[in-house]
């Protein structure tokens, strides 16, 4: 295992899953980390019983010792196999960051579900190389790719909350964004963003380039003139802006990936 690449993450809530796990439960047990101390009428537990407590109560109330038990998490990770996600070296940053992903929930024994999102949901199992995937993806498909396959995401969630990694670089429309984070409400979502920066900078002048549109993906084949460029810089920055506004209403908070992977940028997110 690749240890600097793993990051720890935590349920903001209590669990109610009934496999051991490494998060704190609702449920109570004899062992796990201590709660409190609860009467006795309350939590009818002879084994757990404080005598220390109970002898020292004025009022003569028995006490027993509450733990929380420890809970596994399910964790999914859904990708966007759309056309733009296809480009230059998004698969390898993708690939990078599933595998992070992936070594983070096994250190932390949780259970795991990936899935490709393109016209169809494709389930990857662990051994998978996600970024073969789309390449192979990218050679078959003539056609561009919406991933109109988030509009079946009910049908992958658990009944109960699951921490989901969603990662896309979200050159969707805005109906659809908010149709995807409502579909995903009562979950814990992460929208992890990969973008390039070769998508908006730097481009060539006096020739004409393939631009991508920062909000369709779609790509369309523009003269670059210094205007045209500052234009294209722009656009991308207020889209930028645009995505953590629209995040913020549906109160996720995004982590950006500009060019590469950064497991320290995970790091940090969980620890805020």
């Amino acid at each position: 295992m690749q240890m600097q690449q793993v990051f720890n993450y935590k349920a903001p809530f209590l669990l109610n899953a009934i496999s051991d796990g490494s998060h704190k439960s609702r449920r109570h047990g004899i062992d796990g980390e201590f709660y409190r101390k609860s009467p006795f009428l309350s939590d009818p537990a002879p084994n757990r019983i404080d005598l220390l407590q109970s002898v020292k109560d004025p009022f003569e109330t028995m006490f027993v010792k509450s733990f929380r038990q420890q809970n596994k998490l399910q964790v999914l990770t859904l990708v966007d196999g759309s056309s733009s996600m296809r480009l230059a070296d998004k698969p390898d940053i993708v690939a990078e960051c599933m595998f992070s992903i992936q070594q983070s929930v096994y250190a932390m024994n949780d259970n795991h579900d990936r899935y490709l999102l393109t016209d169809r949901v494709q389930q990857l199992p662990a051994s998978t190389l996600l970024s073969d995937e789309l390449a192979q993806l990218n050679m078959a498909s003539q056609t561009n790719n919406d991933a109109y396959a988030f509009s079946a995401l009910t049908s992958l969630l658990p009944t109960r909350a699951a921490l989901v990694f969603l990662i896309s670089d979200f050159h969707w429309s805005d109906m659809k964004i908010a149709q995807v984070l409502q579909s995903l409400q009562g979950h814990i979502v992460v929208p992890l963003v990969i973008w390039l920066q070769s998508e908006y900078q730097n481009y060539p002048l006096w020739r004409f380039v393939n631009v991508t549109d920062s909000e369709t993906g779609q790509s369309q084949l523009v003269f670059v003139t210094p205007h045209q460029r500052q234009q294209i810089e722009q656009s991308f920055e207020l889209r930028k802006q645009h995505l953590n506004q629209m995040f913020n209403q549906f109160q996720r908070r995004p982590v950006w990936f500009f060019d590469h992977y950064c497991v320290q940028s995970m790091r940090r997110y969980f620890n805020v």
